[in-house]
């Protein structure tokens, strides 16, 4: 099933008792992603949660830091895209990550880092806001999740920044 992720979800309220989102919510502005948000806590059960990954903004900002300081999975991330995309410095990695296929329709629209997302989940009617890695979580229906093997090992483990939330009450 297609569906527009722009316009109101064609499914009845409470229809769902998990939501899962990788790499999609910063392919829309700030206000349309807000927008889905909404939608999504429209259409899960009152005990949902949703799960939301996304390129960690932090993390890339983190790229100016002093190379020698970077732990192993950020060393291996920066050779990973020097080798593979031909970016040789952390502002052609940001710059690359924040226009990611900008030409493109489905181009990157903004960037989130924990707090930014944090705050759009509480805007949206979300509460228990959580953070959590790469394929871990506290509810078993939302571990392992990521689609990890895309990328070499760790990738999107570094880069990544997930949350998980309930609706508020």
């Amino acid at each position: 099933m297609r569906v527009e992720l722009t316009a109101p979800l064609p499914f009845a309220d409470a229809s769902f008792d998990r939501i899962f989102s990788e790499h999609v919510l910063e392919h829309f502005t700030r206000d349309a992603g807000l927008s889905l948000l909404r939608e999504c806590r429209r259409v899960i059960v009152p005990d949902g949660r949703i799960r939301i990954t996304v390129p960690d903004l932090d993390f890339y900002l983190s790229l100016f830091n002093d190379p020698a300081t970077w732990p192993a999975d950020t060393r291996a991330f920066a050779t990973f895209i020097t080798e593979t995309h031909k970016l040789y410095t952390p502002c052609q990695i940001l710059n690359w990550q924040l226009t990611l296929a900008a030409d493109h329709p489905y181009g990157h629209k903004f960037a989130y880092n924990e707090s930014e997302l944090r705050a759009a989940l509480i805007a949206a009617g979300f509460g228990d806001v959580r953070r959590y890695k790469a394929g871990e979580s506290d509810d078993p229906e939302l571990r392992g999740l990521e689609n990890v093997e895309r990328l070499p090992p760790r990738i999107i483990a570094t880069e990544a920044l997930t949350l998980e939330a309930s609706p508020s009450r």
